[in-house]
């Protein structure tokens, strides 16, 4: 009998090893949002770092949140970290910008794990007072505890959610900004 057991136990685990090798190794989070605001306003809601606790969900999680600056907090090479007790630490860096159109962001986490990841801001234009804006993060699942980790966590869920908060915090911060222009 114990033999059965060990022997289903052991079929399981090479099932499941299976299954966490076939999961991708790269992963693509997005989620977008319609903003009745031009891309100036959207863009300058993204632009700086020194705004993003302003919307960030992790910064409204924990208001506590120590977070440090480059001298420079807008274009290529602004940098911001952040110390968290619930939201970890880590940082992030402007690696291009396209004017009122895009921001590509380099992110390193250090704990509670480590990981990179890259994140991009794009916003369409949907007239004058109207934009879409996207925000996405690419990062990649290496080697088993990577793609382990990818397969019990929903990332799309648990980050999408995330952005979903935010996004909605952006859009009411450029909409407020762009009806007080008026």
């Amino acid at each position: 009998m114990l033999k059965k057991i060990l022997s289903v136990l052991f079929v399981i685990v090479i099932f499941l090893a299976a299954v966490v090798m076939l999961q991708p190794g790269e992963y693509r989070v997005e989620r977008s949002i319609e903003i009745a605001a031009s891309a100036e306003s959207v863009f300058s809601q993204i632009s700086d770092l020194r705004s993003w606790p302003t919307w960030s969900p992790w910064a409204k999680r924990d208001p506590a949140m120590k977070m440090t600056y480059s001298d420079i907090t807008t274009g290529v090479g602004a940098f911001a970290a952040w110390e968290s007790e619930s939201e970890g630490r880590g940082n992030q860096s402007i690696m291009r910008v396209v004017e009122n159109q895009s921001l590509h962001i380099d992110l390193e986490f250090i704990a509670p794990f480590e990981a990179r990841a890259k994140t991009d801001f794009n916003i369409q234009p949907r007239g004058e007072r109207s934009s879409i804006l996207t925000w996405g993060m690419d990062g990649s699942n290496d080697g088993f505890i990577g793609k382990m980790f990818y397969f019990m966590l929903d990332f799309d869920k648990m980050i999408g959610t995330d952005y979903e908060t935010g996004l909605q915090a952006i859009k009411q911060l450029s909409e407020s900004m762009e009806s007080s222009d008026q």
